[in-house]
This record gives C-alpha cells, structure tokens and sequence, in this order.
C-alpha cells in the first residue's frame, strides 16, 4: 500500500519498529529548518528483537525463521520512500547503509574514538571515574549556590531552592583524585537521568520552557584550572528539539574534555 501524509503535517508516531513494504511519502516544503517546522516525527521504542518475514514475492528473501533485525528497527524492505524535508534540495535526506559500507573505503577502528580504561595510576579502576545510583548517599554532590539536595524515596537526587538557573546539582569530583584519574585532551561521557518539576507541583506532563522557547535549557557545565591555573569552563546545552515535559525522564548527556 501507499502511506502519504499531507504536505507540512503535523504527527509523532510512536512505534516499535518501521518497516516499509509499499510507499512511504512526508514532505515539509517550510522555507528554513526550525523546531517550530518540524513535521512528522518516528519514535521507535522497546528492547526486544523484531524477526521480519517479508510479504510475497520476497518471502523466501528470509527463509527459515525470519530476519533478524534488532531492537528499534526502522527498514526499507521493498518499495520506496520520499523524505523531502530540506529546503536546499542540494543537501541529502538519507544515505543508504549498505550503499554506504559497500562502496566507500574500508574504514580502520583506529580511525574513530574508543573506549578505554582509566590509568594504573589512579585508585579506582575499571570505565567509570564517578557513578552514583543515590540510593542510600549523596557521595560528593551539593547544591550550587544555595540549592539544596536530598535523596528521594525511588532513588534520586532532588534539587530544590533554586533561586536562578545556574542553582543546580553539583559534582567536587577533587577529592577523588582527578590529577592521577584524568587524562589531558581524552573525553569524558557524562550521562545523568533527570526530569524537571515546577516547585509547586503543577504543570506535570506539560511543555517545558525549554520546549517551548529554547529558554532555561538544562546545561553540563564543568569548570577545572589547567596547569597554568587559568580557569576553564565547558558547557553542553539540551538541545531543544529533544527538550522534555515536565515530569518526563530524560538523559542529559555530553562529552567533557580536560586541556592541559
């Protein structure tokens, strides 16, 4: 069959997988790429593998028990799909993945950044410099400037007294021996799970500002001296194309890199 949305229409799709089979047509026609544009979005969910058994004539594309196509799948099986969202019809919408590994050059792992572990000189070994579940401690966090922080019943750290926006959680990660954990110019991956409340409660399962307007973004802000003890400071935005409602989990997420 045939999938045609209206041209600029508006529609989230929540999904377990994506597979096309016919024709799938979205077209958005704004003149600039903004978050106020946007037009149809796809969210895949679960964990789970999807088998795939395609339709006649290709069923016997998958014999046996299907194809496996993992957790989140999002296919072109067959048919074809328009995408037409770019103003600039110079710039590309999609890259085929298969066109991509067969016909561009063999790419070697060292060209791409890689896990590694922290240094035989630091005391605590393993991936992860700091990790706190905030089940039954705090460990090294404290309200910036007068916020408070406490532990919740299901495992959280709640930050309250926000007077401004800079008033949020903060992490003193130097009595944890940084010098002898933290390698110059290596980045660090922060995640942290969160959500965001209004004081008193209200406006739960709405928009928040963020949303809204790209205003009052949650930020990852870290602050160290170098070697020549002139402070440095990295900040890392919540874009707001994925900004959340209030009382939904999100993950703020963001690559920390220490100069020398």
């Amino acid at each position: 069959g045939r999938l045609e949305f209206p041209i600029n229409h508006k529609a989230i799709i929540h999904a377990k997988y994506i597979i096309v089979q016919g024709e799938l047509d979205i077209e958005v026609n704004h003149p600039t790429v903004k978050y106020e544009n946007e037009g149809v979005r796809f969210i895949l969910t679960g964990t789970q593998d999807v088998i795939f058994n395609p339709a006649q004539p290709n069923d016997a594309a998958c014999p046996n028990n299907g194809c496996l196509l993992g957790p989140k799948p999002f296919l072109i099986a067959g048919g074809k799909v328009r995408i037409d969202s770019i103003p600039d019809n110079k710039c590309k919408t999609h890259t085929p993945v298969l066109k991509k590994i067969y016909q561009s050059p063999i790419y070697s792992p060292d060209d791409f950044p890689s896990v590694v572990t922290l240094p035989e000189s630091c005391p605590i070994s393993g991936l992860q410099f700091v990790s706190y579940d905030f089940e039954s401690t705090l460990g090294n966090w404290t309200g910036r400037e007068g916020a408070f922080v406490s532990l919740t019943s299901d495992g959280a750290l709640a930050v309250t007294n926000r007077k401004l926006r800079e008033r949020g959680p903060h992490l003193d990660i130097t009595p944890i021996s940084p010098m002898s954990c933290l390698v110059p110019n290596q980045d660090y991956l922060f995640v942290a799970r969160m959500k965001l409340d209004m004081a008193n409660g209200t406006m739960q399962g709405q928009s928040t500002t963020c949303k809204t307007s790209g205003e009052y973004c949650p930020r990852l802000s870290a602050r160290y001296h170098d070697l020549s003890y002139d402070r440095r400071n990295t900040k890392k935005y919540l874009a707001q194309s994925i900004a959340p409602n209030y009382g939904q989990w999100f993950d703020l997420t963001g690559a920390i890199t220490f100069d020398e």
